[in-house]
């Protein structure tokens, strides 16, 4: 039975070694790789001034190329806006670039239907984790979901979230293989069309939403000038009254959902603009707003 007893111990302190010895290598290449998340690239900048800062979803990240506001305006600007995030995770998105010394002068938030999220985005999340070693992403974990194994289990939070940091990722990172998305720019166009069918909006709204409030609370007291935009929607879409309750909420929201009524020439599907028309959007916010309104 001793025998048997060492053997089972063996087999845990070695599981236990690799376990501690793959969370090193992990976590050691989402540090020290070229980033190849707009997470990281928040991670890895220091001290730096925007005068235009995008948030927001893909229908930011899609939709706003920071290259041509520069052109447009000779300011800078910069898109970090995420493909499926809440606005929970702009937040966290913020209070990032706060603790990395980054300013901008002019924020412009994407608001829609995901004004009825409250919690963070599974993605977002899984990203975090793999910086928990930070400490303003520990700090900012605190607020999230986290279990006990992703915090105390060594490897785990890889493994459950392997789609998002797993191995190809960190294969990638470990090889030095560069994103295609310009992070100095965030922009991330859509070519050509897909298919554009009618949707509905939600039929309800909810009573508020606590991280527009926090978010409105830093912009505020930094004295940053903030808007609030819906970005365009496909024509076929039902609005069953959202966005009029949404502007009751947020009363200084600039409404741009029906900006364009020729679905097919502009719309990639009915959420998103393909290439072409987020360049025409991207016109359209500056000349209507940017110009107008900022400093």
């Amino acid at each position: 039975m001793s025998r048997f007893a060492q053997h089972i111990g063996l087999i845990i302190a070695i599981i236990t070694a690799l376990l501690f010895g793959f969370d090193a290598i992990y976590t050691g290449a989402f540090k020290h790789g070229v980033p190849r998340s707009k997470l990281q690239h928040i991670l890895n900048q220091k001290n730096v001034t925007y005068d235009y800062l995008f948030l927001g979803s893909s229908r930011t990240e899609f939709h706003i190329d920071c290259d041509l506001i520069e052109q447009l305006t000779g300011k800078s600007c910069i898109n970090y806006g995420i493909a499926g995030t809440t606005f929970k995770d702009s937040y966290s998105i913020l209070r990032l670039l706060d603790a990395k010394g980054v300013k901008f002068k002019n924020v412009f938030v994407q608001v829609d239907y995901m004004y009825n999220h409250t919690d963070y985005s599974p993605n977002f999340r899984a990203r975090l984790l793999a910086h928990e070693k930070e400490p303003i992403v520990k700090e900012l974990l605190e607020e999230y979901d986290v279990s006990f194994a992703d915090k105390h289990i060594p490897f785990y939070r890889y493994l459950v979230n392997d789609h998002v940091i797993g191995f190809r990722e960190v294969f990638n990172l470990l090889r030095g293989q560069r994103a295609v998305l310009d992070f100095e720019n965030g922009y991330k166009p859509i070519p050509g069309n897909g298919v554009v069918k009618a949707e509905s909006l939600p039929t309800a709204i909810i009573e508020t939403n606590s991280s527009i409030d926090k978010m409105e609370s830093i912009f505020k007291e930094k004295e940053i000038n903030f808007y609030f935009f819906v970005a365009p929607i496909c024509s076929s879409v039902v609005h069953n009254g959202y966005i009029e309750k949404l502007k009751m909420k947020i009363p200084n929201l600039h409404n741009y959902m029906s900006a364009y009524d020729d679905c097919q020439a502009v719309f990639f599907d009915c959420g998103h603009l393909n290439a072409r028309g987020a360049q025409e959007f991207t016109h359209l916010l500056t000349n209507d707003l940017i110009l107008k309104s900022t400093r």
